[in-house]
């Protein structure tokens, strides 16, 4: 709202100003906003499409691992059959170590675990391997298993690849004898009908290792990271294993946390959220700092109960998105900066002439009635001022004919009082010599009428009755007519005097009107 006192040019800019800041910062603030919103659905586009590529490479790498490994289980029941052919009709005491060490020979395994029941436990009796010798079922939890194959029953074993009556073929794992370098096998468990013992064939899988490490997920990971800058890290973890941390120890079925890639910015929140989506997989994202920039982290549940996590670099995803916004922050606040200096010149031409038009009126107001206003913008000032020198122009003109009018009607009021003044002096003198002589006259009319009056009363005889009444009607008319006459002299000397006085004071306000008039500039 205007406040008195304020100038309306001040007004104005502060209005103006304050309005273009709010509008500056609104905008400012909703282009946060929403540049936010863009960022990190471009970011979260970008590790879907990270994601996708990585779940393909690992279903493609466990299609070609499971197709290999079958081959191998086909192979690995053809050789634990072999074998059980091989040792019919012996017993345990008879079969010797160089004997199985024939067969692998034969049969291109890399080593044979004869195993038997030993007192309340399935181990190993006789091997190729001395560090096979004594390898507990009960120890590493499978006594079931074992004892499920010598007595003939239906072998449930999880995780296993291949199973058929009597026999059982475990996944590729990594063996626990061999710490110095990672080697994995591929381990089968027959029991032949009538048996003691169960035949424990088992190949060296290094094949499968090196074709994963080759082609397999690591290495794409790998080729991701390096191709794409934007990627701080991959992984595909096992949540089971970050909730349950002792599934690491456990030799069969192989677990481990990081299942390929890598995880190194793992923190507390990571561990709770991977321990939450053991039981409860669904897409978690978040952003996190890292070594001094942030990183945005997502979880997205893939198959097999695993994740895959990607880490991609907030800072660098964010920088270009920052700088475009930036930028049209900056031009959305040049242009405001722009639009507002275009309406001060604007407003500033308007507001001079404004001025050019106030000063105009503050001549008229000390009765300078030569001011003057020159507006030429063409607009509705122009106008104004055009029609304010029009209105001055009329009242100069008004003015000026008044000021005439004053002046002749102080000449002619100067005039008439003069006049009157002499009238009214002959007046008086004249109806004064007219009133004296009339009742001199008068009183002589009456002296005679008195005589005639007392003559005709003298003579009594005769019948002077009407006579003396007339005489007396004479007398009554000439003392009104005398009295009417001094009256209509003094009535009219009265007015003659009341003419002069009000010529008098017209000549006064004449004079006035004349003063006043002086005091206007035309």
């Amino acid at each position: 709202m205007f406040k008195s006192g304020v100038s309306l040019r001040r007004y104005f800019l502060r209005s103006t100003l304050s309005v273009l800041l709010i509008i500056g910062l609104l905008s400012g603030v909703i282009e946060l906003y929403f540049m936010n919103q863009h960022i990190h659905l471009e970011i979260n586009d970008q590790a879907n499409l990270v994601s996708k590529g990585i779940q393909a490479q690992i279903s493609e790498t466990n299609s070609a691992s499971d197709a290999i490994e079958h081959q191998i289980d086909l192979r690995m029941a053809q050789s634990s059959k072999q074998i059980a052919s091989l040792l019919e009709g012996q017993s345990l005491a008879d079969i010797s170590e160089n004997e199985l060490k024939n067969i692998c020979d034969q049969l291109g395994l890399s080593g044979i675990t004869l195993f038997a029941q030993h007192g309340g436990d399935i181990v190993g009796v006789q091997s190729t391997d001395p560090a096979e010798m004594g390898f507990s079922f009960k120890k590493v939890g499978y006594l079931p298993v074992g004892e499920a194959l010598l007595h003939g029953e239906k072998v449930n074993m999880p995780g296993a690849t291949y199973s058929v009556p009597n026999l059982v073929v475990l996944p590729i794992a990594q063996s626990a004898s061999h710490k110095d370098k990672p080697t994995f096998f591929k381990y089968a468990y027959y029991h032949a009908p009538g048996s003691s013992y169960i035949i424990d064939p088992y190949i060296q899988a290094n094949e499968i290792y090196q074709f994963t490490k080759s082609v397999g997920t690591n290495v794409w990971i790998d080729k991701m990271e390096q191709s794409n800058p934007d990627i701080e890290e991959m992984a595909v973890l096992n949540p089971k294993v970050f909730a349950d941390p002792s599934l690491q120890t456990k030799i069969y079925p192989p677990q481990k946390q990081v299942v390929y890639g890598h995880f190194t910015y793992k923190d507390a929140q990571d561990i709770k959220t991977l321990k939450q989506m053991s039981t409860n997989p669904e897409k978690i994202t978040y952003t996190n700092r890292e070594d001094g920039h942030k990183v945005y982290k997502m979880f997205i549940p893939i198959q097999n109960g695993q994740v895959l996590y990607v880490a991609l670099n907030y800072d660098k995803l964010s920088q270009s998105i920052y700088r475009l916004s930036v930028i049209l922050i900056v031009l959305g606040l040049i242009g405001l900066i722009a639009l507002f200096m275009i309406t001060v010149r604007y407003f500033n031409r308007i507001y001079e002439n404004i001025q050019i038009i106030k000063a105009q009126i503050k001549r008229l107001e000390t009765k300078d009635f030569t001011a003057r206003s020159e507006v030429k913008n063409g607009g509705e000032l122009s106008e104004l001022s055009e029609s304010a020198n029009r209105m001055v122009e009329t009242l100069q003109a008004v003015l000026k004919d008044t000021g005439e009018q004053a002046t002749k009607t102080q000449r002619l009021s100067i005039m008439l009082e003069a006049d009157t003044g002499k009238s009214v002096e002959q007046m008086y003198t004249m109806s004064m010599q007219e009133t004296t002589e009339g009742r001199a006259a008068t009183d002589d009319v009456l002296y005679f009428l008195e005589r005639v009056e007392s003559e005709l009363a003298n003579h009594a005889q005769h019948d002077n009755g009407g006579l003396l009444d007339e005489m007396e009607r004479i007398r009554n008319l000439i003392k009104k007519r005398t009295e009417a006459t001094t009256d209509m002299t003094l009535t009219l000397s009265d007015l003659l005097k009341s003419l002069h006085d009000d010529s008098s004071q017209l000549s006064g306000i004449a004079n006035k009107l004349q003063r006043e008039l002086s005091k206007f500039k035309l």
